[in-house]
């Protein structure tokens, strides 16, 4: 019988060629799989032009693909609109953003005209909140114009053993100036002690707590209130209040453990108020004769035209609330106040005087 002569090396080449195919195939069913199990790339693509508020006619989308990076499939999207470039990644499963860098089409980043650059923007997020700019996770960086202006939208979060600690930022792309931002900080689980049980301090104990946790006191603060409210089946006092400075108002909800005292979690919002002289809610700081800066009412003269709207004077009413804030893209005052069992709110337009909305409720 004839032997047949093989090549070795032709063998070897087969083997490796079969191994190529097995691993494709292998990769590609896995891939299958993981896609199978995740929100699809059309929906990747949706969830990243939303976040950015971005229409899809209004964007070139320059990648949208499942990728496997440390450990952990996410989807990377790209995209461009005229003016900027946008980098996401996103969780396969949940969509949830984990990433995501803007920088101004053609740019690296290092500047957007004349004004400070994204990283300038994200650095000042992070010394404002007290943060090491390594410790912030970032979920959203946008370069926006706002009523004109250009500005920094800066949102990310920490983690605090269990917790996040989420933040939102507002800068001007001009100088620099933290326009308004918006922090949520859970700093402690409820102990099981605590659970079940009455409260043990009082209501003035929590307000007492809460201004000292924040370095304020009562004659520093406006809109001071306390509710006693249950979570988890343990009782916690809400403190609300507001401080207000020259050109700036700070919007605070802390929640105080009514078991011992602790600070469970912490709100803020703050809002730069630029040329009104003494927002928030008295007239400290402004003059009685509503003074103008610049082309902006006072909150004297806002309180006089929701007054005079209502057919009243201030000594018939009971003020509620006299505060400035914005609203859908403006900075309006808000004034609420009752009068023979009737309640009162009025929207003024903070620039103009102008009554934006009025709601009157006679129950």
């Amino acid at each position: 019988m004839k032997k047949i002569k093989v090549n070795k090396l032709f063998i070897a080449a087969i083997v490796v060629v079969a191994l190529i195919v097995v691993g494709t195939v292998a990769v590609s069913a896995a891939t299958a799989f993981v896609e199978s199990q995740s929100i699809g790339v059309g929906n990747a693509v949706e969830l990243a032009l939303n976040n950015a508020g971005v229409n899809e006619t209004d964007a070139e989308i320059t990648k949208a693909k499942l990728s496997l990076k440390d450990g952990r499939f996410v989807y990377l999207v790209n995209f461009s609109t005229g003016n900027e470039t946008y980098k996401y990644e996103l969780d396969s499963k949940s969509g949830e953003v984990i990433s995501v860098t803007v920088l101004p089409s053609g740019s690296d980043g290092s500047n957007v005209g004349s004004g400070i650059t994204l990283d300038d923007a994200k650095k000042i997020a992070a010394k404002t909140a007290g943060i090491s700019e390594e410790n912030c996770v970032l979920t959203s960086v946008k370069l926006e114009n706002d009523d004109g202006k250009k500005v920094y939208d800066v949102d990310f979060y920490t983690v605090n053993g269990n917790f996040r600690n989420y933040y939102e930022f507002e800068i001007s792309a001009t100088d620099g100036t933290v326009a308004e931002y918006k922090t949520e900080e859970n700093l402690i689980a409820i102990p099981d002690a605590a659970i079940g049980v009455s409260p043990v301090i009082t209501s003035d104990d929590a307000k007492i707590a809460a201004l000292e946790s924040v370095g304020v006191t009562s004659d520093n603060v406006t809109a001071l209130k306390t509710e006693l409210d249950y979570e988890r089946g343990a009782a916690i006092f809400k403190v609300e209040f507001d401080v207000t400075g020259d050109g700036f108002v700070t919007e605070y909800e802390i929640e105080v453990l009514a078991f011992d005292g602790s600070i469970i979690k912490r709100e803020t919002e703050y809002k730069n108020t630029g040329a009104v002289n003494y927002p928030g809610n008295n007239d400290q700081g402004a003059s009685e004769g509503g003074t103008n800066t610049g082309e902006a009412i006072t909150i004297a003269q806002a309180k006089e035209i929701a007054f005079a709207d209502a057919g009243l004077d201030e000594t018939q009413v009971r003020l509620k609330k006299a505060q400035y804030e914005r609203d859908d893209g403006r900075y309006v005052f808000e004034i609420e106040f009752t009068f023979n069992g009737a309640e009162y709110e009025y929207k003024i337009d903070s620039r103009t005087g102008k009554i934006i909305d009025k709601e009157v409720d006679y129950d």
